[in-house]
C-alpha cells in the first residue's frame, strides 16, 4: 500500500512585521484523493527527521532509538 503525500499547512496568528515567523501557531495537514487534486507550485519539502524507530520521537531525545516500543 503506498502511503498518501501529505501536505502541511502553517500559520501565524500576528501580522509579519510584529512576530516571531515561525508559522506553528495553527498547523494541519492534508492529503488528496487524487494525485493531482493538489498543485505543487511553491511547496517547500520538509527536511527529514531523524527517528530511526519511527516512534514519534526524534533521535536526540530517544533512549531508544532503535526500538519503537520504548522511548
Amino acid at each position: 500500500m503506498m502511503l498518501p503525500e501529505i501536505y502541511v499547512v502553517g500559520f501565524e496568528d500576528l501580522l509579519r512585521t510584529s512576530t516571531d515567523n515561525d508559522f506553528n501557531d495553527i498547523v494541519f495537514y492534508a492529503t488528496a484523493g487524487t494525485k493531482d487534486a493538489i498543485s505543487s507550485v511553491q511547496l517547500v519539502n520538509l527536511p527529514k527527521s531523524n527517528d530511526t524507530d519511527g516512534d514519534g520521537v526524534l533521535d536526540t531525545y530517544d533512549q531508544f532509538p532503535t526500538d519503537p516500543s520504548r522511548a
